[in-house]
């Protein structure tokens, strides 16, 4: 296990919405392998740094969501969020890619 507070890659789905944005990365697979294991964490995107196609134009609909691959650190483990969804602060301090995609896959 990698100390949290270490910075590396992150490969996964930012989800912008208006009410849970979170940082979606799959590791692993759970409950005898038929499910993807989602982990997902609170993102604080480096300054200066802007979405592709963001804000929409209804502040309120359904929200969009970014394949990207990022370099940052975890903070504590903790709820994070809307009621408490991320299990971590994922501080970004470089964005490497980002795309936005239809399929967001398993981000809840």
């Amino acid at each position: 296990m990698t100390d949290p507070s270490e910075s590396r890659e992150f490969d996964g789905v930012y989800v912008a919405h208006w009410e849970v944005t979170r940082f979606a990365v799959c590791e692993g697979r759970k409950f005898f392998g038929l499910f993807p294991r989602v982990h997902k964490y609170r993102p604080h995107l480096p300054a200066g740094f802007s979405l592709p196609h963001w804000p929409p134009e209804d502040p309120r609909g359904p929200g969009r969501c970014y394949r990207m691959r990022v370099r940052g650190r975890l903070g504590p483990a903790g709820r994070f969020g809307h009621r408490g969804v991320c299990s971590h602060e994922l501080f970004i301090a470089e964005v490497l890619e980002c795309n936005e995609t239809d399929n967001p896959g398993p981000t809840w």
